[in-house]
């Protein structure tokens, strides 16, 4: 019987001859960016995410879905389209390089699973740009395809893109010829730089031209009553405010000084579709208090905006288009303010009374303090603010943060930012005797962070 071949009986000699002959353990899967597949451009090509990893997110794709990396060399200077298509909940981002998120150079995960998912980025010739295929979640994986393809941007595609600032061109009236915009003309009948403000609507660029009176239209502001009837059929065309107006509008001013500080009431009624904005400066838009044109025509539109005694205002009654100018009756009340600036810290609070305690958060960042005494042990505090009646807090207009604090002005024992809309309702239970301090604000969310409020305090 021969001998048995050393193969079978020495593990030593196997490791040995491994070595020898040149054999090496196979190499580990690259991962990431050394993952990336290249891609040609322009191309199509068909993957799936289901065995992706999860490494990196996109601005707008945090889950934790797999991703599928592409490397594409563009082959014009222009613009990369891209349009991704699954049946998964898929996006895609695209990065100058690649293990950095700070190189995204777009993002696009707008549409649901199904539909083709588009996003446009700019790209030079032969410079390196990676695109992620991202779940929107860890669940969000499958089967996709991907169309690359390098464009050059051409002024008078009707797209704004890369040093562009307008397409098409229109003879120079707003974009010229090589898709510059253009300043705005004074006196043309155009919005010339397209800011949606007409000739001396358009303050920032006409406030100072001689084809703009401001100042005369300004100085011929009527009084404003109480109530009062008027229309905006002959009206001035050289204002607007951030929210009605422009386009030539005609509308009309009116003056008025609050005799206190308060919150001021402008009901505005009309047929036609008009909107009201109230202005500290009549020429100067940034110091508009309010402006609102949320109802239809027939529909009653009240604005409420905080004010300072003796500061004089402007109100402005302006037509959504110029088509809406017609009649309308206008109303103004002032409720006083029963706060006592300044009232920022406990140590200065205002003392609540038996009414209704009104107050304004201007300028924005203001923040007011309220005392009261809790007359007995173990009671009960809610502490809940209000608008005007006119929906100011369901309608995101008012949106405060409250909060009770104890006898040390310190300790915080209730806070509360919305309550069933975006007004507040804090409470504190079982309180010590003794003066205890509300703190009102406007929410880190407010979209306006100036505005005036009511505030009610009950001891129960």
């Amino acid at each position: 019987m021969g001998k048995r071949h050393p193969l079978f009986f020495t593990g030593a000699f196997v490791t040995f001859c491994l070595a020898a002959c040149g054999d090496e353990p196979p190499p580990a899967p690259l991962e990431g960016c050394e993952a990336a597949v290249e891609m040609a451009d322009p191309a199509t090509v068909e993957g799936s995410t289901k065995r992706g990893e999860h490494l990196t997110e996109g601005s707008c794709i945090t889950g934790k879905g797999p991703e599928v990396r592409y490397r594409i060399l563009p082959t014009t200077t222009g613009m990369l389209d891209l349009t991704l298509t699954s049946d998964a909940d898929l996006g895609m981002y695209v990065r100058t390089t690649c293990e950095e998120a700070q190189s995204e150079i777009g993002c696009a995960d707008l549409v649901k699973a199904g539909e083709p998912e588009k996003l446009s980025v700019p790209v030079e010739e032969g410079a390196a740009v990676w695109v992620v295929i991202d779940g929107y979640d860890s669940s969000s994986a499958g089967a996709f395809t991907l169309a690359a393809a390098s464009r050059p941007i051409t002024c008078g595609d009707s797209r704004v893109e890369g040093g562009e600032e307008c397409d098409p061109p229109d003879a120079g009236k707003t974009c010229t010829a090589d898709c510059k915009k253009v300043p705005e003309a004074c006196g043309d009948g155009v919005d010339n730089d397209v800011d949606g403000f007409t000739d001396c609507e358009d303050a920032a660029d006409c406030g100072g031209d001689a084809a703009c009176p401001l100042a005369m239209a300004c100085g011929a502001a009527t009084s404003a009553g109480a109530t009062q009837n008027g229309s905006t059929s002959s009206g001035s065309t050289d204002f607007a405010g951030s929210c009605t107006g422009g386009s030539l509008s005609p509308e009309a001013l009116f003056s008025y000084v609050p005799p206190s500080d308060g919150a001021l009431l402008v009901t505005l009624q009309s047929a036609t579709n008009q909107g009201v904005y109230v202005r500290e400066s009549c020429e100067d838009p940034a110091s508009e208090l309010g402006c609102l044109d949320d109802q239809p025509g027939g529909a009653e539109e009240v604005l409420v905006v905080p004010v300072d005694a003796g500061t004089s205002l402007t109100i402005f009654v302006d037509g959504s288009k110029p088509a809406e100018a017609g009649a309308f009756t206008l109303q103004t009340a002032l409720e006083p303010s029963t706060e006592v600036e300044p009232n920022d810290t406990s140590a200065n609070a205002s003392a609540y009374g038996a009414a209704t305690f009104v107050g304004t958060l201007s300028p924005a960042g203001d923040q007011d303090y309220v005392k009261i005494d809790v007359p007995a042990a173990g009671a009960t505090l809610r502490a809940t603010i209000e608008d005007f009646g006119n929906g100011d807090c369901a309608n995101f207009k008012l949106d405060t943060v409250v909060e009770v604090y104890g006898p040390d002005g310190a300790t915080s024992l209730g806070l509360n930012d919305d309550s069933g809309n975006f007004c507040s309702l804090a409470e504190a239970k079982a309180l010590s005797a003794g003066t205890h301090y509300v703190r009102i604000a406007a929410s880190a969310n407010a979209k306006t962070p100036v505005f005036a409020y009511r505030l009610t305090l009950q001891i129960q």
